[in-house]
């Protein structure tokens, strides 16, 4: 897209690394990362998004709003992502 058009790719991803064991979730990130845009992805477990490669943003969505969780600890801990 960004060479035929000049947009920038975006991917969202719903709740897709719950459904992938621990090896091909590893695939899929790094294939993502690898990514010429950006990548969105939702989950309830935090857990599953350990891997994410340094640079990564975290939210959290909670009452309809969004909010950026600031620290690697407390984007493991929490576990109301969503």
């Amino acid at each position: 897209l960004r060479a035929e058009k000049g947009w920038t790719p975006l991917l969202l991803l719903d709740e897709v690394a719950a459904h992938l064991d621990e090896s091909r979730r590893a695939v899929l990130l790094e294939r993502l990362s690898g990514m010429d845009g950006q990548v969105w992805l939702t989950g309830t477990d935090p857990q599953i998004f350990t891997a994410l490669p340094a640079g990564s943003r975290f939210f959290r969505v909670a009452e309809g709003r969004a909010v950026v969780v600031d620290s690697q600890a407390e984007k493991i801990s929490r576990s109301s992502f969503c």
